[in-house]
């Protein structure tokens, strides 16, 4: 689980996004990984669900691309399904 994550976090590092972005983004991810790997899959999953947020919110402001929003937002779905089977 906690690689899927990884992976999520080493995609979102190389968006050209602004460092603040980044680094908010990366931030949730980390809180999601960190809450999984002491078995609290419900703070991971409000992690989880606040990056989507953040993207979908970033989408709208033009800070991050349809396909990069679409992106995320699946591997975010993927990981959610191995949390909630």
């Amino acid at each position: 689980m906690t690689r899927l994550i990884e992976d999520l976090i080493s995609y979102v590092d190389h968006l050209n996004l602004s460092k603040n972005l980044n680094d908010s983004l990366i931030s949730k991810l980390k809180n999601a990984e960190n809450a999984m790997e002491k078995g609290k899959t419900d703070r991971a999953v409000r992690a989880l669900n606040n990056f989507s947020k953040e993207v979908q919110a970033q989408r709208t402001k033009r800070n991050i691309t349809e396909e990069e929003a679409g992106i995320l937002i699946s591997k975010v779905e993927e990981i959610m399904g191995h949390i909630n089977p």
